[in-house]
């Protein structure tokens, strides 16, 4: 037996701490530009979702970067009485890309994935640069969703756009929403595509709120006045990380 791991009991405690004093973001995929890693952002413009690189003009339509990010592995389940392929049960996993695709299929420069920790407490910080290793998304079991830290800054702003860190809600001034906001009256002057969440709880589909998401890269006008948002618990989140995919 090993030694038994350190606030093995203060599981729930922790967890209400990182949600009083924390904000992590969304993990954007990014690629090396001038030396610089430079992520993805998307974005709504006439109707449709595009992508735009921090700092530069490359703008792409949402399916043509699927196109250059995303790949498809076929899996099948084996059936235990005849040693085979289970009937009905071949399917494909759509996965991240380790590499950019470039023209004709070739490889263009490794993918990133870049997030923002904001972090009321500076010994966290410190203990963060310890973390190397994550693990995010379905199938890890197969060596999917590896990423291995590269770097870690701190950051003075949130990706492109000015931020205020020191409160209790960080606020990011941003017409444009980097992750899923829920729709209310607020907000109802909004451009963009809304989607429900859930999740599963022990076998049991569950709804994480009785209102649809404005999912990211929707936008608001100018007209409406809103020029910041908030990166409140529960509603979304918005040091300075990056990772690189490996498989």
């Amino acid at each position: 037996m090993g030694d038994t791991p350190k606030n093995h009991n203060k599981y729930q405690e922790i967890g209400k701490e990182l949600q009083r004093s924390y904000r992590f973001s969304y993990l954007y995929p990014s690629e090396r530009c001038d030396g610089e890693w430079r992520a993805w952002l998307p974005f709504f413009a006439k109707g449709n979702l595009y992508w735009r690189k921090e700092a530069k003009f490359d703008i792409t339509l949402h399916s043509a970067f699927r196109g250059r990010l995303l790949d498809s592995r076929p899996g099948t389940a084996i059936d235990p009485c005849t040693d085979s392929a289970a009937e009905k049960s071949l399917h494909e996993t759509e996965v991240v890309n380790s590499w950019w695709r470039g023209s004709q299929g070739s490889k263009a420069g490794p993918v990133a994935m870049i997030g923002y920790l904001f972090c009321r407490k500076h010994s966290t910080y410190s203990d963060l640069r310890e973390v190397n290793l994550l693990y995010i998304g379905g199938d890890t079991r197969y060596g999917l969703g590896k990423l291995v830290r590269v770097e870690m800054e701190k950051a003075e702003h949130f990706f492109e756009y000015d931020v205020q860190p020191d409160q209790d809600d960080p606020k990011v001034f941003s017409n444009v929403v980097l992750a899923h906001t829920k729709a209310d009256t607020k907000n109802d002057l909004i451009c963009g595509a809304l989607e429900r969440l859930g999740g599963w709880n022990m076998g049991t589909p569950i709804s994480m709120a009785d209102t649809p998401f404005w999912i990211p890269g929707s936008r608001l006008p100018a007209r409406s006045g809103i020029k910041s948002w908030t990166t409140e618990h529960g509603r979304h989140y918005y040091s300075n990380q990056r990772a690189a995919l490996k498989r």
